[in-house]
């Protein structure tokens, strides 16, 4: 956390603070300086870097206006989006990438979508209720991309084999989000906010276990089975014929009862839907259709139909 020069001798975070009375939202410019430099040279880098701040909206309970103020105050770590001029763009390639996904420093800038806004509702409403496992969302920069806290660890870039505590972690991960999104008003009349692709390549793992998720793009309402499914599909990797059918059943029954479903839902069908639904889908990467239907066709005849 950084304070103040009259409290401590770290760097000081300079803010310009403004808000409009009929948003009721404050509007932080933030701007991170170098230590030991005096007021004045401070104000000259402020008025410098002023084109390039990111913005970032919190509700207060009420309006008032302030213009111009140029504060030190001590912050929570995640507020603090202003960079130096310094930070360069650095193309995050783990995991399967969004094209012109980067990290600035300790932060995410992402491209936006059509999907945006509901990611942004979900992700401040995680954030809100303390769910750990989902970055924050933070603002829009000056080039419209979203602003994102960045989640240090290992992002798998295709799907493999996981040890029974990684699988165990990312059922207990899903069952987090999904308990946490139950309690939220913007699933509807849905059971659940479904993350939409909850693969390996969309986990972030620290000392080798998952511990969050990123990648919230086709987040929507939807069922438990809906994101149980396909993350079982996709963790257990059901479809490759280097796993026997029987092995392949026993880990889908794990999986389910990690997660605490294994009476509450029929896996094989879960799987079976999750597999439909990307067969059916239009769009996406060249060939995932094809795959998909393999998957479904060694699904059906090694574990719905087999004895």
């Amino acid at each position: 956390m950084r304070r103040g020069n009259t409290c401590s001798r770290r760097s000081p975070l300079s803010i310009s603070l403004s808000q409009s009375h009929s948003e009721f939202f404050w509007d932080f410019r933030l701007y991170l300086n170098e230590s030991g430099k005096s007021r004045r040279h401070k104000k000259r880098v402020f008025q410098q870097n002023r084109p390039s701040a990111a913005r970032l909206q919190c509700p207060l309970p009420y309006s008032k206006s302030y213009t111009g103020i140029h504060l030190n105050l001590a912050l929570p770590i995640w507020l603090i989006v202003g960079i130096s001029m310094s930070d360069p763009e650095i193309p995050l390639t783990g995991g399967r990438a969004t094209p012109g996904v980067v990290r600035v420093g300790a932060t995410v800038r992402r491209p936006q979508s059509p999907q945006s806004e509901f990611v942004h509702q979900v992700l401040r409403s995680l954030a809100e209720r303390g769910f750990s496992g989902a970055p924050r969302f933070l603002g829009v920069d000056d080039r419209d991309r979203e602003i994102l806290t960045f989640l240090p660890g290992d992002v798998p870039s295709d799907l493999g084999i996981f040890t029974e505590a990684q699988l165990a972690a990312a059922a207990g991960l899903l069952r987090s989000l999904h308990d946490t999104t139950a309690a939220l008003g913007l699933r509807g009349t849905s059971e659940i906010i479904c993350h939409g692709d909850p693969s390996p390549c969309n986990a972030v793992f620290h000392d080798g276990l998952p511990y969050a998720r990123i990648d919230f793009d086709r987040a929507h309402a939807g069922s438990r089975s809906d994101d149980l499914g396909y993350a079982a599909w996709l963790w257990l990797d059901i479809g490759n014929d280097d796993w026997v059918s029987d092995v392949q059943r026993q880990r889908l029954a794990q999986f389910c009862a990690d997660y605490g479903a294994a009476t509450q839902m029929d896996p094989v069908a879960a799987v079976l839907a999750a597999q439909t639904r990307l067969c059916n889908r239009i769009g996406g990467p060249p060939g995932n259709r094809e795959w998909a239907e393999e998957c479904r066709a060694w699904t059906v005849t090694h574990l719905a139909l087999a004895p």
